[in-house]
């Protein structure tokens, strides 16, 4: 412990360091300490109290480092971190984009900050700054979607051929008269547990599209097949494109291998060539996770729906998750109707289509 104790003295060096280099070397040995807790608790010699003690220290000198990044370089009106007059740049201060990311999170968020740092000394886990940073966006976003949510609720969508409804789509959606959708465009859950789902989108397109509709849909890889032969239970295959990720490419780690397409599955009630011809390798076009985990890109449908709807249409996503594909619909003239059964996500984008429809 004597060892420990001797680095208490940094928190009178913080208080009056001004400097990045100063600070740098602040935490340069506060990691140290940490790294010899770590080491000690491992026999008993330390507690995680005192390893929180020093994580939350740490954390102060991220705070210290956030309030010196934001008078250095302050964000200006394009969201870029632009230098003051002394002309030096974050590279030159030997700081990642991801340590100045956490330091000004960690700064500009007090009260949340505090709020983790209590719910970790409760946890079994350590106080650490980027344990502190990674909750603190959670919570961030955790609030944002409550907040936006919140509001949604409140919203209620008249206007005339555009119907979201809240609820499981084969109920909530059993009144679409049979044979009236133009198109079934919508992007299921992947994982296995939602395996049955796909019988029932298959059995519901087979109902309700009109004869040679099609009803597409996004799918993982892992469970392909299944989903497969679930769709060719009340439809017939018709193609599958593929959506190129742009981007760094996800890790599917129970395969060990790095995803850079995704397929979109085309099934046909019927069984009736196209009259116009198109590609089937669509280009993405980055992440948009703003209203879903699981939310595709607006500008990746735009060809989809071009292609096997005219205007006037009826578009159906039994899936609704963020609203991406109604707003779609709507931008390109067509109408729509959709169903979401978690009640947050409904709400969320409501707010959001709302948003679209009255601009």
């Amino acid at each position: 412990m004597g060892e420990l104790d001797k680095y208490k003295g940094f928190r009178a060096e913080l208080a009056v360091a001004e400097t990045f280099e100063e600070i740098r070397n602040i935490e340069i040995k506060a990691t140290a300490v940490a790294k010899a807790a770590a080491e000690f608790a491992k026999t008993d010699m330390i507690g995680k109290k005192e390893q929180d003690e020093w994580g939350e220290f740490r954390v102060g000198i991220k705070a210290k480092k956030g309030a010196l990044l934001e008078e250095k370089f302050p964000k200006g009106r394009s969201n870029q971190y632009t230098a003051n007059s002394d002309k030096t740049s974050l590279q030159s201060e030997g700081i990642t984009f991801d340590e100045s990311s956490n330091a000004r999170l960690i700064h500009n968020e007090e009260v949340l900050v505090a709020e983790v740092i209590d719910e970790i000394k409760e946890s079994k886990d350590v106080v650490t700054p980027n344990k502190v940073a990674s909750e603190v966006r959670k919570k961030k976003k955790q609030n944002k979607k409550e907040k936006e949510a919140d509001e949604g609720s409140k919203i209620k969508i008249t206007k005339k051929d555009f119907d979201i409804r809240h609820g499981n789509f084969v109920e909530v959606l059993e009144t679409i008269p049979d044979n009236s959708l133009d198109l079934i465009l919508t992007d299921p859950p992947y994982p296995h547990e939602f395996i049955e789902c796909w019988s029932d989108l298959s059995l519901f397109a087979g109902r309700k599209l009109k004869e040679n509709g099609f009803c597409i849909a996004y799918s993982g890889q892992t469970n392909l097949i299944e989903v497969m032969n679930r769709m060719s239970e009340n439809l017939e295959y018709y193609w599958t494109f593929a959506l190129i990720h742009s981007g760094n490419k996800q890790l599917i780690n129970h395969r060990n291998i790095f995803c850079g397409w995704k397929p979109l599955l085309v099934f046909q009630n019927g069984k009736k060539k196209q009259d116009t011809t198109c590609e089937d390798i669509i280009l993405g076009t980055g992440l948009e996770k703003d209203y879903h985990k699981w939310q595709q890109a607006e500008a990746e449908l735009i060809p989809i729906i071009e292609h096997f709807t005219k205007p006037g249409n009826i578009i159906c996503d039994p899936f609704l998750g963020g609203g991406t594909t109604a707003i779609v619909s709507y931008t390109l003239n067509r109408k729509f109707i959709g169903a979401e059964i978690d009640e947050q996500q409904f709400n969320i984008a409501k707010k959001r289509i709302d948003g679209q429809l009255t601009t």
